[in-house]
């Protein structure tokens, strides 16, 4: 039996986002030498939120808290590429590039963290607020940051991520009676 409602309502459907295979959105965060996150999203936040997208995103991946990332978008001299928000695609888009490159990064500050324990990376993870934990202690990220800069060979800590739609997305739909 079909669970009718006789009355007036309306409902909205949003376009579909992207194009698959085409679009395309780029992120790259670098870990500085004070443990903060500095974030360079091609997305440009023109008031839909998305630097907060990417903020939080990112602070998640990483373990930090929200503050310590500091996100540049929109700069065209120094952005990565990004086909630019439209159709809700900012989220979609640059909120995946985002959580890619925080992905990477995170790998890296492992893998660097583990040396630095003396312990295998299979033994360390991520906690807040901003370090490497394993069994036989901890490491603050200013820390793997800092080592990385001070000559010993692995240079500054950099996460890259690239993302392209497998599918168009659907942002979003509503309806009221």
């Amino acid at each position: 039996m079909v669970d009718w409602h006789i009355g007036r309502g309306v409902a909205i459907i949003m376009q579909k986002s992207g194009i698959p295979d085409i679009d395309q959105a780029n992120c790259m965060i670098k870990l500085e030498s004070d443990g903060t996150f500095i974030v360079h999203s091609g997305g440009a936040d023109i008031g839909t939120g998305l630097d907060t997208v990417v903020t939080k995103l990112a602070a998640e991946v990483l373990h930090c808290p929200p503050q310590d990332v500091h996100v540049i978008s929109g700069d065209t001299d120094h952005a990565l590429f990004d086909k630019g928000a439209y159709a809700s695609s900012g989220t979609c888009f640059s909120g995946n590039a985002a959580r890619l490159a925080a992905e990477n990064l995170r790998e890296k500050i492992l893998f660097h963290g583990a040396q630095m324990l003396g312990e295998a990376v299979a033994d360390v993870q991520l906690a807040t607020p901003g370090v490497v934990r394993g069994k036989k202690g901890e490491v603050s990220f200013g820390d793997i940051a800092h080592k990385g800069e001070t000559g010993t060979g692995f240079g500054s800590l950099v996460g890259t991520g690239s993302y392209i739609t497998p599918d168009f997305a659907f942002p979003y739909g509503a309806k009221l009676r």
